[in-house]
């Protein structure tokens, strides 16, 4: 999370890391986190050897999945339970392969929100 601060000069609200690092910023602070034309980014993935995602957060259960999920058609939350609509071209990405992406983004969800369980239809 140092080197994310120090790069971009945006302080993570949360990291996670599996085969790729996910951070999560405060709401309007993406675009800087991120760099023009993504500078910080590949800067950041060249140190780490590794893909890095920046996701922005919304005290919105709604909309911050949106921000995670640019894809969905529709997202509708009904207390701790998510449900998420895409389209059947986009399932593979949004998935993940062995539904990596998924864990992850339920990972985020349960760590920043109320939200304890995810489905993608």
């Amino acid at each position: 999370m140092n080197l994310f601060e120090k790069h971009t000069h945006v302080s993570p609200r949360d990291c996670v890391l599996n085969e790729n690092v996910y951070f999560v910023v405060e709401e309007g602070k993406a675009g800087l986190a991120i760099g023009k034309g993504g500078a910080n980014i590949k800067k950041l993935q060249n140190l780490l050897k590794k893909r890095v995602r920046v996701f922005e957060h919304n005290a919105n259960v709604v909309e911050f999945v949106k921000n995670m999920i640019p894809e969905a058609e529709r997202v509708e939350a009904n207390g701790t339970r998510v449900t998420v609509v895409i389209q059947q071209q986009d399932r593979g990405r949004v998935i993940g392969k062995g539904g990596e992406n998924v864990k992850m983004i339920r990972e985020i969800l349960r760590r920043n929100s109320n939200v304890e369980e995810l489905e993608v239809k």
